[in-house]
């Protein structure tokens, strides 16, 4: 059993590391495979077949 002690101090996360992925970003965001634009239909396709991290992305608007 892992119990944290009651003073432990809480982690620190800085918000601007890592923002928000909205809807918004993936309305308007190019997604991409191999880091060509592709459709939405190619990369649902791309996604589910388990192609490698690396090779699907987004390109922000």
């Amino acid at each position: 059993m892992k119990a944290k002690l009651p003073d432990t101090p809480k982690s620190w996360v800085d918000s601007d590391d890592a923002p928000k992925l909205d809807e918004a970003f993936f309305c308007h965001a190019t997604p991409l495979i191999d880091d060509k634009p592709a459709s939405r239909a190619q990369y649902a396709k791309a996604v589910r077949h388990g192609r490698p991290v690396g090779s699907i992305g987004f390109r922000p608007f």
